[in-house]
């Protein structure tokens, strides 16, 4: 995947890294997903999935990706926001500090 982390992976291919569940994988995939993915509803349904995931680094950069989301597509949904709120008090700093970097493109993006 290294060649490929700057830019998303087909679906299917996405659904293969979900089943290896490697966290280093996924936390670049969130985020090229995030960037470049032109399938909102899916790209915000892997932010949401991952949000929840063990690993610290895939829970911060999902929710980092929430951010990415709401400057790219103006929206979010009741479930992507319920996710950034419940990440401040989340037990890692780096969760804390991505959610906060999401909330501030929610507040620039969507009011």
């Amino acid at each position: 995947m290294a060649d490929r982390a700057l830019s998303p992976p087909d679906w299917p291919d996405l659904a293969a890294a979900l089943a290896r569940d490697n966290p280093a994988e996924l936390q670049v995939l969130v985020i090229s997903v995030a960037l470049d993915g032109e399938d909102f509803p899916r790209a915000e349904g892997l932010c949401q999935r991952l949000a929840q995931h063990p690993a610290a680094t895939v829970r911060g950069n999902a929710l980092l990706g929430f951010g990415h989301l709401a400057r790219r597509f103006r929206r979010l949904s009741p479930a992507s926001l319920a996710h950034l709120r419940t990440a401040r008090r989340d037990a890692s700093e780096y969760v804390r500090k991505q959610a906060a970097a999401a909330w501030d493109d929610v507040a620039t993006f969507l009011g």
